[in-house]
């Protein structure tokens, strides 16, 4: 009698290769939008129902957020959080959704904020995962399939005079990423 790799091992497989893929490709980018804003910089991906950091980069200066690769947090707050959760599929967000509600009520305005990040393209939050830290998240793509997120965070005291230009800084990091995705006809699509 033999043994085969099952379906099981054959998404662990590819969920690593896509991963790899991905991480590959955004490093780069990821280190320029550090360098450019001298914030710490970060890219998380849904993780069953936390959004995990896969990678970092910190900011130089001495007040810097305490973030960091391999951390994970519920896909509830936080601004790296909902924008995982917004734009994931509508059948997977309601799964999501309905795990967290069985456990407890769900955050005051969960739903409307998933509805604005969705039309924004992009998601902010304050204080809402550590007291003190602003961060600004938005989604990398690969053709429709949402691969995970870019996200600055930076003290709210240097935020606040920043915010439209972090934002910008995001999106642009995230559809560059998107891009390089969408220029990479081997990476395998792999639904959440």
């Amino acid at each position: 009698m033999g043994f085969a790799a099952g379906p099981i091992c054959m998404k662990i497989a590819l969920n690593i290769k896509t991963e790899a893929a991905l991480l590959q490709l955004a490093q780069p980018v990821l280190q320029a939008l550090a360098l450019r804003t001298d914030e710490s910089v970060a890219l998380l991906i849904a993780d069953g129902y936390e959004a995990l950091c896969v990678d970092m980069y910190e900011s130089s200066q001495a007040v810097r957020c305490s973030f960091s690769r391999g951390r994970s947090q519920p896909l509830l707050k936080g601004a790296s959080a909902k924008a995982l959760l917004a734009f994931q599929p509508d059948p997977v967000r309601e799964a999501i959704l309905q795990h967290f509600q069985q456990r407890s009520p769900l955050p005051v305005n969960l739903l409307a904020d998933l509805q604005t990040i969705q039309q924004a393209g992009y998601a902010t939050s304050s204080s809402e995962v550590d007291e003190g830290v602003w961060g600004a998240s938005a989604p990398v793509f690969h053709g429709r399939h949402l691969q995970g997120v870019i996200t600055l965070m930076a003290p709210i005291h240097r935020a606040n005079q920043q915010t439209a230009h972090f934002i910008q800084e995001v999106i642009t990091a995230a559809q560059a990423v998107s891009l390089s995705l969408s220029q990479t006809a081997t990476l395998p699509t792999v639904s959440t």
